[in-house]
């Protein structure tokens, strides 16, 4: 993993933004647990001496419930903290072989109790999230005030408005209208980008194509003009990758912080004139899709929150473009690591659904990709963003057998589950199949998949990509449509692409950055081969 000035400077100060964040936002009992994770004390604080120095928890009904397991020794903030940002994968699978699937970790320097398993994660979502009320956000402050009070990250999921907003996610991005509706604004984007590849690379074979950086403006350009009616300027490209990049800075003053608060400042501004000219383009009789949404929805249109809207469309871009660049570069890499070359197969799919009369323009003819939505679904699962956001509540409740302290913060992680055998058979494999419906033929050889379509049995719990409970990524189906459609158009244009040498390591493997999210680096090259007789 790499690390770059700000990723370290953030790391030196996490545990301040811990204790001076408590002080700001959360309530007596909640500011006793961060205190005592300040930095006046490099003595290892267990959890268990956290939990216990608070008023009426050795009263509680649950008290004879152990806590989750944990490791124990000196400065064991710090170990756990630099171990998970080094290598979070790796850190996460040790840990929950050596202590199972739900255990306590420090993270930021500050303790979470990690959920994973099939049990425990149903059990949670199923009956403790809303039972217990775990609906409070355990995020930096920065974080907090970039995203903005109108961010359903910053809400607790009883509040209305994060009913309202969820609502809105599932007309704008989840149903299949409106994704059938995208399609005409997404298919034309992405094969031109495919065509530009295709003319770079019959002009200069050996050169190495920087796909990273490429594929995260393609992918803001893309979701700007479906969700406010216009392509981005160079310069508004870049606020956006301004304001993404101080997400994460340690504090307001950093010269971080004050760009991406100017690039939000603007940029809602540059919304908010886009969506007038829809309502006047609407006004003139014009049909758009992402305003029926706006005004079918309450909270929007209906008190003319247009603070609301113009940050909602930022927010809406933004998320939509970290989730598909991060999965449209994942499934391109994860192919290469695994060493195997399914495009013949994605080519052939796309064939088989020509052949039956079926037209890209509908989504139907995407919806038909079998195995290559199985290539999404085996990248996310093999080489996911990360786990889900922290959130606490103000109760304590017993999950898995342990009991849960109120205030301590719980992380569902998908990355736990993706690996078990008892779930995915021969879980170390990219095997596209594993998503394939048994009667669905999609090459000669799928006969040979002992447990094809097994992936699909699996119930709530087991998958989870996009993080789960009342706060998981409503923008998932959406990612998985345009990257199905980049690697179709990829297939269609190259026979196989290969790692040209930058952005690896000296072993050869891909440097990820692992923070915030699990990406490939801008400095990752890549070669392409061109499909002859296509």
């Amino acid at each position: 993993m790499r690390f770059d000035y700000l990723t370290v400077a953030f790391v030196s100060q996490a545990a301040l933004w811990s204790f001076n964040n408590a002080l700001l936002t959360t309530s007596l009992s909640t500011r006793k647990r961060h205190l005592n994770l300040s930095l006046e004390s490099l003595q290892d604080s267990s959890i268990e001496n956290i939990i216990t120095s608070t008023e009426g928890d050795l009263q509680s009904p649950l008290s004879s419930l152990p806590l989750p397991p944990q490791k124990g020794g000196i400065l064991r903030r710090f170990r756990d903290t630099f171990s998970h940002l080094q290598d979070p994968e790796r850190f996460i699978e040790r840990r929950s072989a050596e202590l199972g699937p739900v255990f306590q970790m420090y993270q930021f320097f500050k303790p979470v109790v990690v959920v994973g398993g099939q049990d425990a994660v149903k059990e949670f979502i199923q009956e403790r999230e809303a039972e217990a009320k775990v609906i409070y956000p355990d995020l930096p402050e920065t974080f907090r005030e970039l995203q903005t009070e109108w961010s359903t990250l910053n809400m607790d999921s009883t509040q209305q408005r994060f009913k309202e907003a969820r609502e809105l996610f599932k007309d704008m991005l989840q149903a299949p209208e409106a994704r059938s509706y995208y399609l005409s604004t997404i298919l034309p984007e992405i094969e031109a980008y495919a065509d530009s590849l295709l003319e770079r690379v019959q002009a200069n074979p050996q050169k190495e194509i920087l796909l990273v950086p490429e594929l995260k403006e393609l992918c803001l350009q893309i979701f700007a003009r479906i969700f406010s009616g216009e392509g981005l300027t160079k310069e508004q490209v870049q606020m956006f990758l301004d304001y993404n990049s101080s997400l994460l800075t340690i504090s307001k003053v950093t010269p971080e912080f004050k760009k991406g608060k100017e690039a939000l400042d603007t940029l809602s501004e540059v919304m908010l004139r886009r969506f007038h000219a829809m309502e006047d383009k609407v006004a003139q009789g014009e049909r758009i899709f992402v305003f029926e949404c706006f005004r079918k929805n309450k909270g929007f249109l209906d008190v003319k929150n247009y603070e609301r809207i113009s940050v909602g469309m930022l927010l809406m871009i933004w998320g939509a473009y970290i989730e598909c660049a991060a999965l449209m570069i994942g499934s391109t890499v994860c192919m290469l690591e695994q060493n195997i070359d399914p495009t013949a197969t994605v080519l052939r799919e796309i064939r088989d659904q020509e052949a039956k009369g079926e037209k890209r323009t509908e989504l139907s003819f995407w919806d038909g990709m079998k195995y290559t939505n199985g290539i999404m679904k085996e990248s996310l699962r093999l080489v996911p963003p990360g786990a889900g956001l922290s959130r606490y509540g103000d109760t304590e409740f017993s999950l898995a057998g342990y009991r849960i302290p109120k205030g301590l913060s719980v992380q569902l992680d998908p990355r736990i589950g993706n690996k078990d055998s008892s779930l995915f058979e021969q879980a170390e494999s990219f095997e596209p199949l594993r998503w394939v419906p048994p009667g669905a033929s999609t090459t000669p050889a799928s006969s040979s998949c002992p447990f094809k379509g097994m992936a699909l049995t699996l119930g709530t719990g087991s998958w989870f990509p996009g993080g789960n409970g009342a706060h998981r990524c409503p923008g998932v189906p959406l990612a998985e449509l345009v990257s199905t459609m980049f690697v179709s158009a990829l297939s269609e244009r190259f026979d196989s692409w290969e790692f040209g040498g930058s952005g690896l390591t000296t072993d050869g493997a891909v440097n990820y950055v692992n923070i915030p999210i699990k990406i490939s680096p801008d400095d990752l090259g890549l070669k392409f081969c061109i499909r002859q007789n296509t």
